[in-house]
């Protein structure tokens, strides 16, 4: 009852910041990058197995992503809420993203009329 989410926002992220391995709890996230004046940074995203668990491990720094994501300024990525996923640390500069989450229950889908 009552989650409160704080997005849509924009992360900016300065040298060594990071976000830690997390599960945006949504049915969907939407991110777009906002800058390339920064090295390092990326989205990292990381594989269930086959029952759909996240691969777990007691220290998340010696986790292997499944993929790292990187693309340049102005493009979006969109995921499912269930997927888990960091924010790499920023090795110099600073990387603004816009991120928001969101969920599609039936009271914001659209109907589509019938013709007649």
């Amino acid at each position: 009852e009552g989650r409160i989410f704080y997005e849509p926002k924009v992360n900016i992220y300065e040298k060594g910041g990071f976000f830690n391995v997390h599960e945006d709890g949504m049915q969907l996230t939407l991110l777009v990058v906002l800058s390339d004046e920064f090295e390092g940074g990326g989205t990292a995203f990381y594989q269930n197995d086959v029952t759909g668990q996240t691969q777990t491990s007691n220290d998340d720094k010696h986790r292997e992503p499944q993929s790292i994501c990187r693309p340049p300024m102005g493009t979006a990525m969109i995921w499912g809420g269930a997927l888990e996923h960091m924010a790499l640390p920023v090795l110099s500069g600073m990387r603004s993203v816009f991120v928001g989450s969101f969920d599609l229950g039936t009271e914001y889908r659209a109907t589509i009329a019938s013709p007649t």
